[in-house]
């Protein structure tokens, strides 16, 4: 089994890197080239390895649960806290996506505004103590 979760790594980690080392990139982008990654193939010691973007939403999409998510989340702000801008305006997106489900509107709306009020990096943990709160109060 083992050997078997090493393949998928690698073969995800080289046509990975096949797409990054393409000079087609931007046109692959454009006929919407995409590469399908099982959330679950990874060991979340290898996830946790990659320190960035992509481990987070791994990690994070594996828990169902909303105390487990928010839990998850607060252990990870180390690493969104170094993420680039234009990479951490990426999480915000994600996070709004991922929060939302099964939300009220007014819910929604309540979440989005927390979400909307942070734009650096270095302020995430305040946004996962408020994201936190919110869903605390919502009931979750």
């Amino acid at each position: 089994m083992e050997g078997q979760e090493e393949e998928i790594y690698l073969t995800h980690h080289a046509a990975y890197q096949s797409l990054l080392g393409s000079k087609r990139l931007f046109i692959d982008l454009l006929h919407y080239k995409y590469l399908l990654t099982d959330v679950h193939g990874y060991h979340e010691t290898q996830l946790e390895g990659l320190s960035n973007l992509i481990g987070v939403i791994f990690l994070l999409e594996r828990k169902t649960e909303v105390h487990a998510f928010m839990e998850e989340l607060g252990r990870l702000t180390q690493v969104l806290e170094k993420l680039p801008i234009s990479l951490f305006r990426l999480f915000r997106t994600w996070i709004r996506i991922a929060t939302n489900q099964g939300l009220s509107d007014a819910q929604k709306q309540q979440v989005n505004e927390i979400i909307n009020r942070f734009t650096e990096p270095k302020e995430v943990s305040i946004l996962v103590v408020r994201l936190k709160k919110a869903f605390e109060g919502i009931g979750y």
